[in-house]
């Protein structure tokens, strides 16, 4: 499996607490004592973690099948990104070059380029996600972020429910800075583990052993790497060169909870909860590369930003 012993927090470095923060039927969370973060255990080095989502068993799973075959939804979505994008200060959205760091089949992408006419570039370490990719015509590229070459810039760099997969967060949030232009904006997208339903899923994983299996599996799934917290985010991105535009939570549509409706009403409620504290399910972040004589740029300059759709 390729799996590495415990080691410092993959976000911050940090040391880990002794306790588990979260028991699992195979697995178990670990949070580090300096950044909050939950680090997943037993560990996957890199390239078992590229393995284990190239399997054609990964792409083609029915949570993830569902939440590709509804366009509508996709389009909403897209539109709900685009329009962030532009308030915290992407350039003109109509022809900008836009890179989605684990675009799977590329349907965001797709939309995008029919609803906002960017100029869509996809990456993803799936074969056939790049297969699908070439199918919707789609520049393509094998690989991790890290395989961007130097000479592809973007005005925009999507990283939604990817960077939980990453055994390098600060080296990831590096290259995402890399590839972004000088005053290009990034959105990234990641669980909240903070929330209500995180809180209450590791209270019955924890006092049940990790059981209901299918439930914890969906909620703590086995091929995350961490749960990172707001602190770790934001400095990790800072230092790499990326500057906090926004940060902020939603909460995860109940179409998108891949579980049986009894599951998902109880999450539905936890989830008004949630939106009580301002804790919601997933972590959104607006990062923007500064250079060029931008410093010092903020959302106060949205009025002169143009969003064409």
């Amino acid at each position: 499996m390729g799996l590495t012993e415990a080691g410092n927090c993959i976000a911050c470095a940090g040391t880990l607490e002794d306790r588990k923060a979260v028991r699992l039927a195979r697995s178990c969370l670990i949070a580090c004592s300096h950044c909050g973060s939950w680090n997943y255990f037993p560990r996957r080095d890199e390239s078992a973690q590229i393995a284990l989502h190239d399997q054609a068993e990964y792409f083609e799973h029915p949570y993830f099948q569902n939440r590709r075959s509804r366009q509508r939804r996709i389009d909403g979505r897209c539109r709900q990104i685009f329009t962030q994008l532009a308030s915290a200060g992407a350039k003109e959205i109509k022809g900008a070059h836009v890179l989605d760091v684990g675009c799977g089949g590329g349907e965001l992408l797709e939309a995008a380029r029919r609803i906002f006419g960017v100029v869509p570039t996809g990456v993803d370490v799936s074969q056939r996600a790049i297969r699908e990719l070439k199918a919707k015509k789609i520049n393509s590229i094998h690989g991790i972020v890290a395989d961007v070459p130097d000479d592809q810039l973007f005005d925009i760099v999507l990283a939604i429910d990817v960077i939980e997969h990453v055994s390098d967060i600060q080296g990831f949030l590096s290259q995402i800075a890399r590839a972004l232009k000088a005053g290009g904006v990034a959105y990234i997208e990641t669980p909240n583990h903070r929330s209500a339903i995180y809180a209450v899923g590791a209270l019955i994983a924890n006092a049940s052993g990790g059981r209901p299996y299918e439930v914890m599996e969906r909620l703590f799934p086995p091929h995350h790497a961490i749960y990172i917290s707001r602190k770790a985010l934001t400095n990790a991105a800072a230092r790499s060169g990326l500057s906090v535009i926004r940060l902020f939570t939603r909460h995860l549509p109940m179409a998108d909870i891949g579980t049986s409706w009894p599951t998902r009403i109880g999450l539905g409620a936890l989830q008004l909860a949630d939106r009580a504290t301002g804790r919601c399910a997933l972590t959104c972040l607006l990062l923007v590369k500064h250079g060029n004589g931008e410093e010092g740029r903020t959302s106060a300059n949205t009025e002169q930003m143009k969003m064409v759709v």
